[in-house]
């Protein structure tokens, strides 16, 4: 049986990851198209981002981008 991801989880799944590639610095993951992704998801952006990238509070991107989405 496949397993199928719900919309919800789908959308989650997008929002961590692109938040995960800004703070990890990745190429072509700029706080302008972070933030694009994120779109009108602030507030699950912002859970995402306090709950599950506390190793980052300390850096400037952790803050810019908690700024940002709040």
């Amino acid at each position: 049986m496949i397993a199928t991801r719900t919309v919800e989880e789908a959308n989650e799944r997008r929002i961590l990851r692109s938040i995960q590639g800004y703070l990890e610095g990745e190429q072509n993951c700029s706080r302008k198209w972070t933030l694009g992704v994120i779109g009108a998801d602030a507030l699950l952006a912002n859970h995402l981002l306090l709950s599950r990238f506390a190793g980052y509070r300390s850096t400037p991107r952790f803050r810019d981008l908690q700024a940002s989405s709040a």
